[in-house]
């Protein structure tokens, strides 16, 4: 049986605020997203980002969006990187994407990419070559379909370059152990460093049903019958934590455990809600959360924002942004119950 992920859970997973932090105390964030006729769901991650506590966004874009983009984000950076002809990220922007990941504490792929095959090409290499903690979702996966073993790759490199010496279960344990110390250290005293994050490409996925279709090549009502099983064999098989979106959604760790969320309800099944979600969770990371943590902490603080949301405007009534405004009064009552 699956762990509810409770308030009280949720609330002891909330990162430090201290007095004396800065921007840098909460992370850097780069979000790679958009292209046209999907930019909202580039606007929608940064905007949730920001109101789930990071220190600074910068959005990597197809170079002709980007006065579009500088009008519409006002607290987020821009990076305007080279394009297809169909206005979508392309190959020749991966160069520029590695060097500005190395300013920056977390990675968050996919919203908006477009389903443009030299894009495609592009999120894999992403996927592939850049070790940051990273959130993959939407048109990330989509690219993953067929190539879905390139998420357990991420996590055998740092594996390989951990040590020489050690045999694998040493080493994860290693892993571990940094993690927890790295987390211990944000709720004590806010994220102080980059180093010790970024050397550990840790992974979220947030798949819908569909996407879990075709990255695991399973139909949906099979997936749909054993929910369960079928998040925590895949989170293991490719060593990241999984979120299966759903009624209600469940959250597998690559270490073998399974929780189910207890906030949420149907007014979030609307365009843009996965895209909130995915900058929540690379916020999270950025502050410096161990990975599991973050996707706990992430799914709640995702559905209790959409619950206050369907308060304000009924699950008819309600949009992906209203859970944008909604995400203080959602901090507000984890914090200050």
């Amino acid at each position: 049986m699956p762990e509810p992920i409770t308030f009280n859970l949720a609330r002891s997973l909330v990162p430090a605020r201290p007095k004396d932090s800065h921007k840098g105390t909460y992370g850097y964030l780069f979000v790679v997203a958009g292209s046209v006729g999907l930019s909202g769901a580039a606007c929608l991650t940064c905007e949730a980002a920001l109101r789930a506590g990071v220190g600074m966004v910068t959005l990597g874009l197809p170079q002709s969006l980007n006065l579009a983009m500088e009008a519409r984000l006002t607290e987020t950076m821009t990076y305007p990187l080279p394009e297809t002809s169909a206005q979508s990220l392309g190959l020749a922007a991966f160069d520029a994407i590695k060097e500005m990941s190395k300013t920056m504490h977390a990675i968050a792929v996919g919203p908006g990419l477009s389903s443009n095959p030299e894009t495609q090409r592009l999120a894999r290499k992403i996927v592939s070559e850049i070790d940051l903690p990273m959130v993959i979702d939407a048109d990330g996966l989509n690219a993953l379909a067929g190539h879905a073993g390139i998420l357990a790759d991420r996590f055998q490199r740092y594996l390989d370059a951990s040590s020489g010496q050690a045999r694998r279960g040493d080493t994860v344990s290693r892993l571990h152990s940094t993690r927890a110390n790295t987390t211990e250290n944000s709720r004590n005293k806010g994220y102080s460093g980059r180093a010790e994050v970024q050397a550990v490409p840790q992974t979220i996925i947030s798949p819908h049903p569909g996407e879990m279709s075709r990255l695991t090549g399973l139909p949906i009502s099979d997936i749909q019958k054993d929910r369960e099983t079928v998040s925590l064999t895949h989170a293991k098989k490719w060593r990241v934590e999984l979120i299966l979106k759903g009624a209600p959604s469940l959250v597998a760790t690559s270490d073998g455990r399974l929780f189910v969320a207890t906030t949420g309800n149907p007014g979030m099944a609307t365009a843009g809600s996965g895209d909130v979600l995915t900058g929540i969770l690379a916020a999270l990371l950025c502050q410096g959360l161990e990975v599991s943590d973050a996707a706990l902490l992430g799914t709640y603080l995702h559905g209790l924002a959409g619950d206050i949301a369907a308060e304000r405007f009924t699950p008819w009534g309600m949009i992906a942004s209203d859970l944008i405004s909604c995400l203080p009064d959602a901090w507000r009552r984890l914090t200050h119950p």
